[in-house]
């Protein structure tokens, strides 16, 4: 059957919207039935979950490197050595993750499980007193606002990652 744009040529037009498949091959193109269309928009709506938590620790890691290192070009850092070196280490970390997290490696998923865990670990020891940083690692914002936040975030990301569907993302 000639089509439109094959102008008469005498061949028929490749099949651009329609994806054959072999014997016992798996369909992966969307199905038309309601419960698949439903699947798919929940599988789309992780995706972007997952990559919204990805941006978001690029950010946290990107804007505390672009900091850190501002402060260091404007000569205006008071850190010692060893707490620059964390807060360098920690951001660089994150960036990493985030980065990962966008490419959906396990390995980053992995690593954002754990070191959310112990953010919020330190956080609680924190809010009891039992753990005491430094002033060097505070910032404008009150401290009590920032590890409220933190462990609120880190808990939420814990408990989306920790779902069924989430790891098998992750872990194909």
């Amino acid at each position: 059957m000639r089509e439109w744009h094959s102008r008469g040529q005498g061949f028929d037009p490749p099949q651009l919207h329609h994806i054959s498949f072999a014997k016992g091959e798996q369909r992966s193109a969307v199905s038309t039935t309601p419960a698949s269309y439903a699947k798919d928009c929940k599988t789309l709506k992780h995706f972007r979950t997952i990559l919204i938590i990805g941006i978001i620790e690029i950010l946290i890691g990107g804007t505390t490197l672009i900091g850190t290192f501002g402060s260091l070009l404007l000569s205006s850092n008071t850190k010692p050595f060893n707490v620059l070196f964390f807060v360098i280490t920690a951001a660089t970390v994150s960036t990493l993750i985030g980065v990962g997290i966008l490419k959906f490696k396990k390995i980053a998923y992995q690593l954002l499980l754990y070191f959310s865990s112990v953010v919020i670990l330190s956080k609680i020891l924190i809010f009891m007193d039992v753990l005491q940083l430094s002033g060097e690692l505070q910032t404008i914002v009150p401290s009590a606002l920032t590890n409220t936040i933190s462990i609120i975030y880190h808990a939420t990301v814990i408990a989306y990652l920790k779902k069924d569907a989430i790891m098998k993302i992750f872990h194909r």
